[in-house]
């Protein structure tokens, strides 16, 4: 027995079995919420580093004269799941 559900084809007077639809797997997301409202999110916290480091530049440039430590400190508190 087929499983799946029947969808028209188009043009074509007749219908074909589709596979039915496969739970997909959520990807956990990574996020971090600026003070001034800007929300960012990405797949990890690396490929979240650069989205949050062209905001400070474009957004916040003093917190790049911040020591470095201090501004991964500050990543490190703010990022969270999505």
């Amino acid at each position: 027995m087929r499983t799946g559900v029947l969808l028209p084809v188009r043009g074509i007077r007749r219908f074909v079995y589709a596979p039915a639809a496969t739970p997909t797997k959520e990807i956990p997301m990574r996020a971090i919420d600026c003070d001034c409202g800007k929300h960012m999110e990405a797949e990890t916290d690396e490929a979240l580093v650069p989205i949050v480091t062209q905001h400070m530049k474009d957004t916040h440039p003093e917190v790049l004269e911040l020591p470095v430590e201090q501004q991964q400190k500050m990543f490190a508190e703010r990022v969270h799941d999505v």
